[in-house]
């Protein structure tokens, strides 16, 4: 019988329903992926170009003390993770927590975390697109940017279109290339902070920890006021952009569905994320912020090391330059834009599938259901394809980047929004799961309270977004994003008890 109410589903219902006749063309996804695919998919979400450019901004708006602001946002992604562990091995299923939510919170919670995480991932798309373009423009001059945008999406969506095991291997080369070179970077710091080899200035590194101490002048013996400009505040503060870094480590509990070993997949792949992940934020954090003070702006060797100003290269760059290699910022230029493409590629696979599970329970077009011969859900990935290029399109031609801006502002706090659901999703689902004594396979650590200390953190970062001048914008936008989304799911809900549309049901 049709369920169209917003209640959780009754645990009775939770079977595989098959329509008949349909052995010709595939309705399931194919599970090609190796473990070191799914690992390398999370890793490639999270280590994105904002942690190569963008993260020095984070760093002059806050000071050193932004490294504990990194811990605690990296605290909550692995919560997170560890969550959505347990359910993906306990209960695995395709559509992973957006069928949680909509199984054990209702049809409407379903409905909005689908399309919430659906929308996201497609705002990034145009976002990216829009990176790449500008990233490659001083490389090819000439070429117009909508050219560029365009080249880059169709070679992304073909590797998407062709199998899952393309993107796959795709995404594994282009994380594997940031983690080499993350890695790489972290090696020769600590090196240069050793002693062993000289700097840009012909020195060994003589500064100890004093950079962590530079005052608003750059100069030493700043003291607590040089490490912490704005007090615990600031770092407090700080965590709210600083969980945007850390979203896309999800996408290795979703690749599980189509993975060869799901369980082991995802045991090993969200426990190499959490430990990975952690060193490479924090890690290149504590080594950029030992070798450069963080609130100079300097030149060597014709280039601008500092972050506080437009001209200045990115943290990355910057403390390379510092330890005398001069091409830093065309490498890091070059890590960037494979980082932008890596970024749209996983995007493309994540709007793919996410919109496959929302049209099996009739909370998207039945059109988009089609699943290739090779198990890919072609109609899904180009739908993003073309709505990521439109986006960037019509930014183009209004000008300004008025639309973008529009864009991400709607988008700012939906991530956070979406983790909320999966933080609730799994403590109702365990609550379920120990009444009916059913055996726990992989557990949430120090259940139930760091389940609810992580869901009570994503609210209150939501809440502080709406406080914060500088986060506001993005608040009301993502608020009025959730409106529509809300809205369109009472017409959904209309529309399925009208025509009789049936949910497919699945076993967990």
């Amino acid at each position: 019988m049709t369920q169209l109410n917003d209640e959780p589903m009754d645990p009775q219902v939770w079977h595989s329903e098959h329509d008949p006749g349909t052995d010709a063309q595939p309705t399931e996804l194919k599970r090609t992926l190796k473990n070191r695919h799914t690992s390398m998919i999370a890793l490639g979400g999270v280590i994105g170009a904002g942690l190569f450019i963008g993260s020095g901004n984070l760093i002059v708006s806050t000071g050193p003390i932004v490294i504990f602001s990194f811990l605690l946002a990296g605290l909550l992604a692995a919560l997170v993770l560890r969550m959505l562990a347990e359910m993906a091995i306990n209960k695995p299923i395709t559509g992973s927590f957006y069928e949680y939510a909509r199984v054990v919170l209702g049809d409407r919670a379903g409905f909005i975390t689908g399309w919430t995480y659906w929308y996201f991932w497609v705002v990034v798309i145009a976002f990216e697109v829009s990176a790449s373009t500008a990233l490659l423009k001083g490389m090819i001059p000439g070429v117009p940017s909508w050219i560029i945008g365009l080249a880059i999406l169709i070679a992304l969506t073909v590797t998407n279109l062709f199998s899952t095991k393309s993107f796959a291997e795709f995404e594994y080369w282009f994380a594997m290339i940031k983690v080499v070179a993350i890695t790489a970077f972290i090696l020769v710091a600590v090196i240069y902070i050793s002693g062993l080899i000289n700097g840009a200035d012909g020195r060994p590194f003589a500064d100890g920890l004093a950079n962590w101490m530079a005052g608003a002048d750059g100069e030493h013996g700043g003291g607590w006021a040089g490490f912490a400009p704005l007090g615990i505040i600031g770092m407090l503060i700080a965590v709210v952009p600083a969980t945007g870094f850390f979203s896309g480590a999800e996408i290795a509990t979703m690749a599980a569905a189509e993975a060869e070993d799901p369980e082991n997949s995802v045991r090993k792949s969200t426990r190499s994320v959490i430990y990975r992940v952690l060193l490479f934020y924090v890690g290149s954090m504590l080594v950029i912020l030992t070798i450069t003070p963080w609130s100079k702006k300097t030149e060597i060797a014709g280039n601008v090391v500092g972050w506080l100003s437009a001209d200045a290269h990115g943290p990355y760059a910057g403390t390379l330059i510092t330890m005398g290699i001069t091409w830093a910022g065309i490498a890091i230029n070059i890590l960037a834009i494979v980082a932008v493409l890596s970024s749209i590629n996983s995007a493309l696979y994540v709007t793919g599938r996410t919109m496959f599970a929302l049209t099996r329970q009739g909370h998207a077009p039945k059109a988009l259901t089609t699943l290739s011969k090779t198990g890919v859900p072609r109609r899904a990935v180009l739908l993003a394809t073309v709505l990521g290029y439109l986006a960037v399109l019509i930014d183009h031609l209004v000008g300004g980047g008025v639309v973008l801006d529009i864009l991400l502002h709607s988008y700012g706090a939906l991530a956070l929004v979406v983790y909320a659901f999966i933080a609730a999703s799994q403590i109702r689902m365990r609550r379920r799961m120990e009444k009916k004594g059913e055996v726990i396979k992989m557990k949430m650590w120090l259940f139930p309270y760091a389940s609810y200390f992580a869901l009570f953190a994503m609210i209150a970062v939501i809440l502080a977004m709406a406080i914060l001048p500088s986060t506001r914008l993005d608040f009301t936008y993502s608020m009025g994003s959730l409106a529509v989304i809300a809205i369109a799911y009472e017409f959904n809900k209309r529309y399925r008890k009208k025509h009789g549309v049936r949910e497919h049901q699945v076993d967990i």
